[in-house]
């Protein structure tokens, strides 16, 4: 990962725009930021799903039960 060791300090809004990336690695690292967020309260699935920003045409999967997520996720994806 190109950003190994630059991390530190990063704020997790910071984080969590990973989650746009082409590498999956770089990838996980942002959904496992907002993943860490959510049961937190400090983001609420309105957050979480704008961070995303999830096309019609996507299809998404979920590793997890995450319930606050589950119907907007179902209308915003193809899947």
């Amino acid at each position: 990962m190109k950003k190994a060791g630059t991390l530190c300090g990063q704020s997790a809004a910071e984080l969590a725009q990973n989650a746009h990336s082409q590498d999956v690695i770089v990838a996980a690292l942002g959904l496992a930021t907002l993943n860490a967020l959510t049961p937190s309260g400090l983001v609420s699935a309105g957050d979480i799903l704008d961070l995303l920003a999830i096309e019609p045409t996507e299809t998404v999967g979920m590793v997890g039960y995450f319930g606050s997520l589950v119907g907007p996720l179902k209308s915003q994806a193809k899947r």
